[in-house]
Parts: structure tokens; sequence; C-alpha cells
């Protein structure tokens, strides 16, 4: 199982954040300018406590273009397929025990037919930069059209302009 392009960009600016700030990056380090154009194949993710749920914070215009429909504000356990049980779920709490970078094929609910499964990239991310509060995804959808959060640049491939 390979990664894209992207998430293998996105890893690896966490990856530089993660060593700069001497461990987990947090929310704030990551900054729409770092993240250019794909800024929209991300999506990030609240850890709610007590009880343990995950709430939609922020999500980039072609991931929402990928879901049943725009999750932001709502909280994991809420929506079909994606509660307790489900792999999603169970990734995120391995992301949050474990407090570092996964990547694994879970399968894919939502509008597309096509797709059977995702293959996603999960970061932590730490305000203290030790506990995880958020944890940032980047799935391998495609790019369904050239839109963005702030009308960045058109997507025109795998080798535009690194993070």
């Amino acid at each position: 199982m390979q990664m894209t392009h992207i998430q293998s960009l996105v890893l690896k600016h966490w990856k530089t954040m993660a060593n700069m700030r001497d461990g987990i990056p947090s929310r704030r380090d990551f900054h729409l300018r770092d993240l250019g154009q794909h800024a929209v194949h991300i999506a990030v993710l609240e850890i709610k406590n007590e009880p343990t749920d995950f709430i939609y914070r922020l999500i980039g215009s072609n991931v929402v273009e990928n879901l049943a429909a725009n999750y932001t504000g709502k909280l994991l356990s809420d929506l079909p397929g994606k509660g307790p049980e489900s792999q999603i779920w169970q990734t995120l709490q391995d992301v949050r025990t474990q407090k570092a970078p996964l990547f694994r094929e879970i399968p894919y609910i939502g509008p597309n037919e096509k797709y059977k499964s995702s293959k996603t990239l999960y970061l932590p991310l730490a305000n203290d930069h030790i506990t995880p509060d958020k944890i940032m995804i980047v799935p391998d959808f495609p790019a369904k059209k050239n839109v963005g959060l702030f009308s960045p640049k058109p997507y025109h491939g795998e080798n535009n302009a690194p993070l």
C-alpha cells in the first residue's frame, strides 16, 4: 500500500514540525500557506473526552465532495457507519493512544459507489505537543474538480509545489 504524493508531502511536513517541536505538532503548527493547495485534501477532527467521540472541525473541499454531506461540527458517533464499532473510529483511537501517524486502508462510506475503501493517513496533533487533542486525516480521494478552500491555484498533478 503506497501513499499518494499529497499524503507523503503532508507526512513530511508533520515530521518536520514534530522535530521542531520535539513532540507531536499542534494544529497551530499547520498554516494554509504551508499546506497550499493541498489543504483541500485534509480534514481535522477534534478528540472529545468522557465520553470519547470525535468532532469534524475542518474539512477540505475535496474531502467534502467525497462524503455524504458536509460533516463540519458533527460528532462521528452520530454518523451512520462511523460510530464506535467502525474501523475509522478504531483507527482514530489507535492514533490517539499510539501518538503516532498511521496509514491504513478502511472501508469507504460515502456517496461514490465506485469506491470500496480509502487509504488514509492519520496524523495526531497536540496543543501541548504530548497528548493528542486533534487528528488530521488525509484520505486518498482523487480530486473531482479544481476547487479549494479559498480559491487556490488549480491542482495540476503530483508534481505541484511541495509543502
